[in-house]
């Protein structure tokens, strides 16, 4: 994943570099698509929107990653959704646009967009407080478009049959908005001298809400432990 978006913004990648980069594509795509079928169409996005702006953007890099990604996915596409690979289910399942059918199942209505906004708020406090900097910082604003095209994933798309409560699309919004902490952690880190002489006290309001998160989510762990259920 980092190797993807570092990659991404630099000139010349060495050939080491990009069979790092074919093997981390496969394994991540073995192990669980859920990420990549985000990032696919947030770097197509985005390396959209650079080439109309004329920023530069590794296009090697994206091509890359969608050979391999084409391969892969649409093995496993045929292997789960093929009818007659499908022989757990009592019907072929499919990807289909069920509107917060699956996300009701695992939240209650009048929390649905209260929990979306906690969890997205110390990245997206970081990235309002912070503008002047995280708007040049070219993979944060990848991360933020891969992460709201997962959103779409999460709330708006299932799969029928027996898989419609394995939520088997909620996983790459999990993932992103962990991708979206990392690289604004990072950003305030780089950036700490700058900032603790600019804006200290927007400094300290990131640091209280990341520190909320990470009790609520200690807390949240624990309920799940006890078997409180998720509600």
């Amino acid at each position: 994943m980092f190797l993807i978006f570092y990659g991404l913004f630099k000139v010349e990648n060495s050939f080491q570099y990009y069979v790092a980069l074919t093997l981390a594509t496969f394994s991540s795509l073995f192990i669980k698509p859920s990420f990549m079928i985000c990032f696919i169409p947030g770097v197509l996005v985005f390396a959209a929107f650079s080439i109309f702006r004329k920023n530069f953007i590794n296009l090697y890099v994206v091509f890359c990653v969608l050979v391999v990604s084409f391969i892969i996915l649409s093995i496993q596409f045929w292997l789960t959704y093929s009818s007659g690979n499908n022989g757990l289910a009592d019907e072929a399942s499919r990807i289909m646009f069920l509107p917060f059918v699956v996300v009701l199942k695992f939240s209650k209505p009048g929390m649905i967009f209260p929990s979306f906004i906690f969890s997205v708020l110390f990245p997206l406090s970081t990235y309002v407080l912070f503008y002047d900097y995280a708007r040049k910082d070219r993979i944060i604003n990848l991360s933020w478009v891969v992460f709201l095209i997962s959103v779409f994933y999460y709330y708006f798309l299932g799969e029928s049959g027996s898989r419609l409560y394995d939520a088997n699309f909620f996983w790459g919004a999990q993932v992103s908005l962990l991708v979206i902490f990392i690289f604004s952690v990072m950003m305030l880190v780089n950036n700490y001298d700058k900032l603790i002489i600019r804006s200290k006290m927007h400094l300290y309001v990131c640091g209280f809400i990341y520190f909320s998160h990470f009790v609520t989510g200690v807390l949240y762990v624990l309920k799940l432990m006890l078997g409180y259920g998720y509600h």
